[in-house]
């Protein structure tokens, strides 16, 4: 069996965290099949026991990310002993990448406002600029039962 260097513990230790920081997304399309119904509710309670509050979830988000942020840091500063040619980096970015791009924008709530936004101006043919998306839902008394995204956008746009 292979020893693992020193040098590699970083990388590994980086794309462990990254998917740590990934388990709710991978988790929430798992169990959902899509993220249509997403509201950006997502917790990390799966490192924990079912009952715990949002404060120490929020502690648990942050610890995972300032560990990434460590260990990235180190990864930059051990940067010439750690990969050894380009192939070694491009491997390395597309692993990232890869976990990265299955993260729903869960901390971000305006992705869901620009989406909305989009969704205002496409589907119901209202200029974002003069109407904004609960103003028009409440005076137009629209039907969101089948629009989620118009849902979600409303839910993040009041939070």
């Amino acid at each position: 069996m292979k020893k693992i260097n020193e040098s590699e513990i970083f990388k590994l230790l980086f794309i462990l965290l990254a998917i740590t920081f990934a388990v709710p997304s991978i988790a929430f399309m798992i169990h959902n099949k899509t993220v249509l119904n997403f509201t950006g509710d997502l917790e990390f309670r799966f490192l924990l026991t079912k009952n715990v509050s949002r404060g120490l979830q929020a502690i648990v988000y942050f610890a995972i990310v300032a560990l990434m942020v460590i260990v990235y840091y180190f990864i930059i500063k051990k940067r010439n002993v750690i990969f050894k040619n380009i192939k070694q980096i491009l491997i390395f970015v597309s692993i990232i990448t890869l976990v990265f791009v299955l993260v729903l924008p869960f901390s971000s709530s305006d992705v869901f406002y620009y989406m909305g936004i989009g969704r205002l101006s496409s589907q119901y043919h209202q200029n974002p600029y003069y109407e904004s998306i609960k103003g028009y839902i409440d005076s137009n008394n629209v039907n969101l039962e089948n629009d989620t995204l118009m849902r979600q956008s409303i839910y993040k746009f009041l939070v």
